[in-house]
């Protein structure tokens, strides 16, 4: 099972990405252990009777591991030729050296290095990442770019990460939830929720107060240490009160970083919910992103997104307030490219130069890519349009998905109410239900 694995990754050029696509696809299956096995952590996804691969990492992982080959490693205790082989070895380094940077004693390897300088660690804050979900569980993860653009992701959970199911510029969806909010802060009281404020300041006064008292019996116990190593002259006993006392002030360093990050959280939280809420003046984003996090979970239950074609999505928020119900608007998603299959492929080379092909028959046999992307693929493969040349009025950025969406809506593009509130009529609270149908997004 493994070799068949480790073919397929040859076949493929070693090239992770197309590996762990293969794999979505293809799911490779490990039977159970023995009782008597310890199983520990693995790069493995526990399936009935089994395991599966997880990710990309996983991958790399049990490919490259030195067990294959009869190698045993162990922290710094390293054992070659242990036990048989299960991989040839003149395979097995081939692959480790395309999907490994150095071998395991430090020579470099033939695996070119590549330089990420796309997502910025460092830039804008999130703030809605931990209420961005949809009704079927998707995970939401949140980057910067370094052009300074942002983006939420949501994918299917526990799966090998390909494709994301939606992408959704982060400002724009932020600004979206955040003035609705405004908007309701205006015509109700929040007095009710300035309790949870003064709970969690009050849990955070306590945690100042822990943390003053650890440190102060740091102090007690480094002092008392350094007095006791002054009256011995047993190197031991010294090197391990050193060592204790190394710890001690590491362990205050880590103290005293928490007391900052505690204070900033203590600063954040407003007096009175109400007053500071109706002082933003139809605004929040000139606020610190630990106070609109606040606010906003404070406020929200969760935020459910919902495809409703290529290019269109459906916002639905769960307010914590009961009479503010659930509500739902329309937004547009980010472009993204999405990777053409062979069957895709092999179908537009015998669309797109048949001259008996209308564009719109072309845009209902892919349904979701729009006229831009087959024109593209068109271009990149030398194929040239043989179709007739009625159709130049429709939309080339809108999908067939996207044109049934707005022929049932009623709507064109420029007439559709993007950000205008509607109350998810008969759902309150948690009974919000799905909508009538999921396409492919």
């Amino acid at each position: 099972m493994l070799n068949d694995l480790a073919k397929k990754c040859v076949e493929l050029g070693c090239d992770i990405n197309v590996l762990s696509k293969y794999v979505k696809e293809n799911p490779v299956f490990f039977p159970d252990f023995e009782n008597v096995s310890y199983v520990g952590p693995r790069a493995l996804r526990k399936a009935e009777g089994g395991y599966i691969i997880n990710s990309r990492g996983g991958l790399i992982h049990i490919l490259t591991n030195e067990a294959n080959i009869g190698n045993i490693v162990f922290g710094d205790i390293r054992v070659e030729n242990a036990h048989d082989t299960i991989m040839d070895k003149g395979t097995f380094w081939y692959i480790y050296d395309r999907l490994r940077s150095k071998r395991p004693y430090g020579t470099k390897t033939c695996k070119k290095l590549r330089k990420y300088t796309q997502k910025d660690t460092t830039g804008r804050p999130e703030t809605l990442k931990r209420l961005l979900t949809t009704s079927e569980g998707h995970t939401c993860t949140y980057f910067n770019l370094m052009s300074g653009l942002s983006y939420y992701k949501l994918y299917k959970p526990n799966i090998v990460r390909d494709n994301a199911l939606i992408c959704i510029p982060a400002e724009n969806i932020e600004k979206l939830v955040e003035e609705r909010l405004i908007e309701h802060v205006k015509e109700y009281d929040l007095g009710s929720f300035e309790d949870e404020f003064k709970l969690r300041k009050k849990a955070l006064l306590k945690q100042l107060r822990d943390i003053a008292t650890r440190i102060a019996v740091i102090d007690e116990e480094v002092d008392n240490l350094i007095e006791n190593m002054g009256k011995t002259k047993i190197e031991a006993v010294v090197n391990k009160i050193e060592e204790k006392v190394a710890k001690l002030l590491a362990e205050k360093d880590e103290k005293e970083k928490e007391v900052k990050v505690v204070e900033k959280s203590l600063n954040e939280i407003p007096d009175s919910i109400q007053t500071e809420l109706r002082k933003l003046q139809g605004s929040i984003t000139d606020k610190s992103a630990d106070l609109r996090n606040s606010i906003l979970n404070m406020l929200i239950h969760v935020i459910y997104i919902y495809c409703a074609s290529t290019t269109f999505f459906k916002v639905s928020i769960e307010w914590k307030v009961p009479e503010w119900g659930t509500e739902e608007t329309y937004m547009i998603k980010a472009k993204r490219n999405i990777r053409w299959t062979e069957q895709e492929t092999d179908m537009l080379k015998e669309m797109y130069a048949a001259p008996e092909i209308t564009r719109l028959q072309m845009l209902e046999a892919f349904g979701n890519r729009d006229w831009f992307s087959l024109k593209k693929r068109a271009s990149e493969l030398r194929i040239k349009w043989g179709g007739p040349r009625e159709g130049n009025d429709l939309n080339p950025s809108l999908s067939w998905d996207d044109m049934q969406f707005l022929e049932v809506s009623g709507y064109t593009l420029e007439t559709f109410p993007f950000g205008k509130w509607n109350s998810a009529t008969g759902r309150a609270g948690r009974k919000f239900s799905p909508r009538r149908r999921q396409p492919t997004c």
